[in-house]
C-alpha cells in the first residue's frame, strides 16, 4: 500500500487551515468606501487621528496619547523622552522583542538582561533587584504571549531607586494587569497596532503617559514643524471600528487559541 503524498506535494492535508488574523469583516470595505468618498485618507491632519487619540485616552485614563508609525518606534520614543545620560543602563528581559534591545543600543544606552521565569517566559521579578546599578536609568518591561509581568512590584523597586519604568503593552492592548489597564502601570506605556495585534492597521503604535513632564518631552520629540513618524488618517480610520469592539475581538482571538491547541 502506497502512503499518501504529503500536503506540500499535493496530498490531502491532515489538519484544517490555520486561523487567520485580522478577521474578514464587512466594516473594512465600508471604511475604505467612506474614505474614498470624503478624501480624508490623504490628509496630513483629519478627524480620524484625533478621534482615535481621544478614545485611547479614555481607555487608558492617560493625560496624553501620542500616536506613532509603529510599536517599535513607540518604545524608542518612550526611551528618548526619559532624556537619560549617555551610557545609562536600561533593564529588560533576556527574552523580549528584538527591536527593544536594538532600540536601546542604537540610542547609545546599555541593555542589562534579566533572566525569565521558567513557568511564564516573562521577566523574573525576583531577579530584578540584582540588575540595578548606579547607572540604571530605566526598566523596559514587556508583557508577552498573553502573560503579564508584576508591573506594580517592578515600579516599586525601580521608583525607590529613582529609575523610570516603561511598560510595553504592545501585546496587551486593552488588557488588565493587577486591576489596571496595561500600559498605565509605569511612567510610560507603549502600544502596537501591527498586523498580528488585537486591533490592527498593519502598522502603527502609541505612547501613553500620565506624567505632564514626560508628555511635554514627547511633544518636543514628535513636533518638528510637522508630526514625525505619524499614524495616518487611513490607519486611524481602520482602527476606530476595531477599538469599539475590543471585547469581541478578544473573544475571537481566544477561540483561535483553543483551535490551535486542539490541532
Amino acid at each position: 500500500m502506497t502512503a499518501p503524498r504529503p500536503a506540500l506535494l499535493g496530498g490531502p492535508p491532515i489538519r484544517d487551515a490555520l486561523p487567520t488574523w485580522p478577521p474578514r469583516d464587512s466594516w473594512v470595505a465600508a471604511v475604505f468606501s467612506e474614505l474614498a468618498a470624503s478624501g480624508d485618507w490623504g490628509r496630513y491632519h483629519g478627524p480620524y487621528v484625533e478621534q482615535l487619540r481621544s478614545e485611547l485616552q479614555l481607555l487608558h485614563g492617560a493625560c496624553e496619547v501620542f500616536l506613532t508609525c509603529s510599536g517599535s518606534f513607540a518604545n524608542e520614543l518612550a526611551i528618548r523622552a526619559l532624556r537619560l545620560p549617555a551610557g545609562a543602563e536600561i533593564i529588560l528581559s533576556a527574552y523580549d522583542y528584538k527591536p527593544n534591545f536594538t532600540n536601546i543600543v542604537q540610542l547609545g544606552y546599555v541593555p542589562v538582561l534579566v533572566d525569565i521565569h521558567p513557568e511564564s517566559a516573562q521577566l523574573d521579578v525576583d531577579q530584578l533587584e540584582a540588575a540595578f546599578s548606579d547607572r540604571t536609568g530605566a526598566a523596559l518591561i514587556s508583557h508577552l504571549q498573553g502573560s503579564a509581568v508584576d508591573v506594580a512590584r517592578v515600579a516599586q523597586l525601580a521608583h525607590a531607586r529613582g529609575v523610570a519604568v516603561i511598560e510595553d503593552a504592545c501585546q496587551q492592548l486593552g488588557g488588565t494587569v493587577q486591576g489596571r489597564i496595561a500600559g498605565t502601570g509605569g511612567d510610560l506605556g507603549t502600544l502596537s497596532f501591527g498586523g498580528s495585534k488585537l486591533i490592527t492597521a498593519g502598522r502603527g503604535g502609541a505612547v501613553v503617559t500620565a506624567r505632564a513632564d514626560l508628555a511635554q518631552r514627547l511633544k518636543l520629540e514628535t513636533q518638528r514643524g510637522n508630526d514625525i513618524y505619524p499614524l495616518s488618517e487611513l490607519q486611524a480610520a481602520m482602527l476606530l471600528p476595531q477599538l469599539s469592539r475590543l471585547s469581541e475581538a478578544r473573544a475571537e482571538r481566544q477561540q483561535m487559541v483553543l483551535q490551535l491547541q486542539e490541532m
